[in-house]
């Protein structure tokens, strides 16, 4: 069921929610079991995400707002039922078992990118036009439009397709390809070009960001560039590759831009909104609220209508209609528990890091991740983003705890 899990988070909650009940009673069913033998002590990295679950609750009871504290608790649920499900089974599995279920997530990341691409091409069939990526045409290969078929956010896709690059690139680096070095460059090159047509800058300098981290790596394990075997070189290619498209995306997203004025407006309402200004202006409203209430925050319920009064007051009428929260993920959370929530996270993802010694390669992947795209997005504000942080934060660090090397 392990496998199914992961196979499962490209296909809807429902199917996920299945796969880890499922994998919890399995888990409990063995504990059982085998209490007196195997019975498993309580980790140290459970303390601050179950404190966190608990601000979630806590918010609920004294949030005036109460419909939205409690789909914000409904969400965090899976905090604790995806950390403690890992916590007590995950050291039963061996290290084929795991690089099984890493291939049954890839797969499944191939397999939906098909499907959106083929939703993409059906669409722009029905329109009849001949370029796929003209803007009249709806462009149906970027963004939203290319991920909604599958009631999926592009930046929240983007998230777990990065990650099944950094699963490959890890495979590589542990030699365990299995004769299909090809495939596996070939499926990281795919997935590259997948990660490119969201549209995120974000994503882009991450997807940079790994392939830096990847050569690093290799580096150390083969200090003679020249003596890489072909497949290294063709990964080197594709990772120069997505920093020269990351370059053209870089120079299309600041035309225009004048960091002196942007930084400096004070009202962006018609004719003077640019996408620049408006995460500007997200912050600087986010900032004047925590500032009045920097230790306690608002509340899961209320933040959000504090925050939206405050783009009012800052003349973000674009952000006030649209509903829009920080975009910024440590933003978010001070707004919500103040700087002792902050705290507690950022305490849980250094914890999380302690990971690094005995699985380097893919905790840098999380970390890298995590840590960058927590500045362009709130994304624990969706169920996605908290089921890929809460799986992925506790895959590596319980995997790491039982010597991922040695298994």
């Amino acid at each position: 069921m392990f496998l199914v899990l992961m196979a499962s988070f490209f296909w809807g909650h429902a199917v996920v929610n299945i796969a880890l009940g499922i994998l919890l009673l399995g888990h409990l069913s063995m504990l059982i079991k085998n209490w007196r033998s195997k019975k498993p002590r309580f980790d140290i990295m459970l303390l601050p995400i179950l404190a966190y679950f608990g601000l979630f609750v806590l918010s609920r009871i004294i949030d005036t707002n109460q419909q939205a504290a409690i789909n914000t608790v409904e969400r965090s649920i899976y905090y604790p039922l995806i950390l403690i499900t890992l916590w007590l089974g995950i050291r039963t599995y061996t290290q084929k078992q795991i690089d099984r279920a890493l291939f049954a997530y890839v797969f499944s990341n191939i397999v939906s990118s098909i499907f959106l691409i083929a939703t993409a091409v059906h669409k722009t069939w029905i329109y009849g036009s001949v370029n796929p990526f003209n803007v009249a045409n709806g462009n149906h290969f970027s963004y939203h439009a290319f991920t909604e078929v599958l009631n999926f956010h592009a930046v929240y896709y983007g998230l777990f397709t990065i990650t099944s690059i950094g699963i490959l690139l890890d495979f590589i680096l542990r030699k365990k390809t299995y004769g299909r070095e090809w495939l596996f460059v070939i499926a990281i090159a795919y997935l590259s070009v997948i990660t490119l047509l969201l549209s995120s800058f974000m994503l882009v300098i991450i997807l940079a960001g790994i392939y830096l981290c990847y050569l690093i790596f290799k580096l150390q394990q083969k200090r003679n560039l020249w003596s890489w075997r072909p497949l290294n070189i063709l990964v080197l290619v594709c990772s120069l590759i997505v920093l020269g498209f990351g370059s053209i995306f870089i120079v299309e997203k600041s035309k225009g831009l004048s960091l002196h004025e942007d930084f400096k407006v004070e009202n962006i309402s018609g004719e003077e909104f640019t996408a620049v200004r408006a995460r500007v202006m997200k912050a600087y409203s986010s900032w004047q609220l925590i500032k009045q209430k920097p230790i306690e925050g608002y509340g899961t319920g209320n933040s959000q209508i504090a925050l939206r009064q405050s783009y009012l007051e800052h003349g973000f009428q674009h952000g006030y209609e649209e509903n829009y929260n920080s975009h910024n993920q440590y933003l978010t959370t001070t707004l919500h528990f103040g700087v002792i929530g902050l705290f507690i996270l950022l305490l849980y993802i250094l914890i999380v890091a302690t990971a690094l010694r005995q699985l380097p390669f893919l905790t840098s992947i999380f970390l890298i991740t995590c840590l960058l795209i927590f500045f362009s997005e709130s994304i624990l504000e969706r169920q996605h983003g908290v089921l890929w942080f809460a799986f992925f934060s506790g895959f590596v660090y319980f995997r790491a705890k039982q010597h991922y090397n040695h298994v």
